[in-house]
């Protein structure tokens, strides 16, 4: 798939959802980050938090610098400590606007490639001096730029030709080397140009973090910075659309600035969109993204799948499921464990992830299968419209009929004790009437687990199948005021 099939593909799916708040005063308070901001990162409150001129760090740490920094600090060792921030003219220590000129690129590096490193430098620079001055911060992420003038690998496809400007990662999650989509914390992107002018880094916000959700279908949200002019804006993406913040200017509000850059990067994981529900390892690729032509049939997997022209195309290198033997509800003691998922208070084992939607709105469902004191679930992981607990009802009138799973529990996910996951919580009152919809998180868990129906091994097995199915219909459909097509379909 190339860049424009993607931007075209994603686009599509956010147009339209897009929400940006204004920047206003609240409840009298000098400076207001916005609703979103403010309820992202509310799990965000570390002890001592420094104002930006509080912010010290050895000369030496200012690795790019300008005639007049030079000048600035002739007189200073390279072990002195010497301010980030420089209050009485309103600007970092840092060359940071296009005019300015670092220091030359090292031989064989683009330039442009420089001028992101050079960028990535001063965000950890920020980062590290904030962590010196306060406490309780156990996070370790970094920024880098090294995938501005290369492609970022993807798990979904090898055509994905993404150039992210800066990445957010985890000191010692992965290898350098190993670095894709799925590995990616938050994303930025950098330009000399003003928001208003930089259409292009917008579709590439939108796209990026699409690639995020698809690769990374257990989070609650993806984030992203825009740095447009030496403007900051959060820009922020769920299974329901997306937000974004008012611009922060670097220089004359760098309150906002520190406060951003110190949330996503020593914040706990559920200030960047993580699941505290959930715990995920590295996976396997279930999938690979291509494009239909505007003419092809529409995929009948569509209410899961992207909504325009995206479909599961196997290829010679789709990876297979292996064979399970029977629908029974046991599982080799030895299988490896990828992770861990909470259903209430109850943890089970992640095994495999039996399907991910490739969809980046909409339900974003994942089924996992699951196992609990040697006991194998199916946990079905997803954002739903109608009522939260309607596809429980309906399983719960179907139980125990001949090829319905039997439903173990439901649970309508927290985000905090007593507080449901739902995509309105990260949209101000006034803005939730331009939602194209309000999903809640809900999980359910069943057993037993069966293997695809396109898996048969052979003929007979098949119409068996079909023989089975047939036999059900008549069942479901007398049964209370459950169709057939409610449960089968």
């Amino acid at each position: 798939m190339n860049t424009s099939g993607i931007d075209r593909l994603i686009g599509k799916e956010v147009q339209g959802t897009l929400i940006h708040e204004s920047k206003e005063l609240d409840k009298g308070r000098d400076k207001c980050l916005g609703f979103l901001i403010d309820r992202i990162f509310a799990s965000y409150k570390p002890l001592d938090f420094p104002a930006p001129d509080q912010l010290t760090v050895p000369l030496k740490a200012i690795r790019f610098r300008d005639d007049s920094l030079r000048q600035k600090f002739s007189a200073y060792s390279e072990t002195s400590h010497v301010p980030l921030y420089d209050a009485q003219n309103r600007c970092w220590n840092w060359p940071l606007h296009a005019t300015h000129e670092p220091a030359e690129a090292p031989a064989g590096e683009p330039a442009v490639l420089h001028l992101k490193k050079n960028f990535a430098c001063f965000l950890n620079t920020v980062s590290s001096a904030i962590k010196e001055r306060s406490v309780n911060h156990s996070a370790s992420r970094y920024w880098v730029a090294d995938w501005s003038e290369r492609i970022m690998p993807s798990a979904c496809s090898n055509e994905l030709e993404r150039k992210p400007d800066l990445v957010l990662l985890e000191h010692g999650a992965v290898p350098h080397d190993e670095v894709s989509w799925g590995s990616l914390k938050v994303i930025a992107e950098h330009t000399s140009k003003s928001y208003t002018n930089a259409t292009n880094m917008v579709k590439t916000l939108d796209t990026t973090a699409g690639l995020i959700l698809v690769e990374q279908p257990w989070r609650r949200f993806v984030l992203a910075l825009s740095f447009a002019n030496l403007e900051l804006r959060v820009h922020f993406y769920d299974r329901s659309g997306g937000s974004v913040s008012p611009p922060f200017h670097l220089h004359s509000d760098p309150e906002a600035f520190v406060y951003v850059i110190a949330a996503v990067t020593l914040g706990c994981r559920s200030c960047i969109g993580f699941d505290r529900t959930v715990e995920i390892t590295s996976v396997d690729p279930l999938r690979r993204l291509s494009i239909k032509p505007e003419t092809s049939t529409p995929s009948a997997l569509a209410d899961d799948t992207f909504t325009h022209n995206a479909v599961i195309v196997p290829t010679a290198t789709s990876p297979v499921l292996p064979h399970v033997p029977n629908a029974g509800s046991s599982c080799p003691d030895d299988q490896k464990v990828i992770g861990i998922i909470w259903v209430r208070d109850v943890a089970y084992e992640i095994l495999k992830i039996l399907f991910s939607s490739t969809e980046i709105l909409g339900k974003g469902t994942v089924c996992y299968l699951g196992r609990r004191n040697g006991v194998v679930f199916v946990i079905k992981d997803h954002w739903v419209v109608r009522s939260p607990e309607y596809e429980a009802e309906m399983l719960s009138l179907v139980q125990g009929i001949d090829g319905v799973p039997t439903l173990h529990d439901s649970w309508q996910v927290e985000v905090e004790d007593r507080i449901v996951d739902n995509t309105s919580r990260y949209r101000a009152e006034k803005e939730r009437a331009a939602m194209k919809d309000i999903r809640t998180h809900v999980r359910l868990v069943t057993t037993p687990h069966a293997r695809p129906l396109a898996h048969f091994h052979d003929k007979k097995e098949l119409l068996k199948c079909v023989r089975d199915i047939l036999r059900m219909r008549p069942s479901v459909a007398m049964s209370s005021t459950v169709t057939a097509v409610s449960v089968i379909a």
